[in-house]
């Protein structure tokens, strides 16, 4: 699993435009090895377990809708 939450976690730093992401848009849009429900969770698990998305209140607005589950993207800092 830690070859695919690196291959999410640089999609979603280098490739993905938004501050946040839900499970639907990582099947939707993600890595192609990733584009199945069970295996985006998995990894958007182990992303979370590290640090780099933090989960977001349920029913947080996102894009227009309110979500049951999404993270917010957890970029490096710059500064230092």
């Amino acid at each position: 699993e830690t070859n695919r939450a690196e291959m999410l976690r640089r999609w979603l730093l280098d490739s993905w435009p938004h501050q946040d992401v839900t499970p639907r848009e990582v099947t939707q849009y993600g890595p192609n090895s990733l584009r199945e429900s069970k295996v985006a969770r998995t990894v958007l698990t182990v992303l979370e377990k590290y640090g780099w998305i933090v989960p977001l209140p349920e029913g947080e607005v996102i894009r227009g809708a309110a979500r049951k589950e999404a993270y917010r993207i957890v970029r490096p800092s710059n500064a230092g």
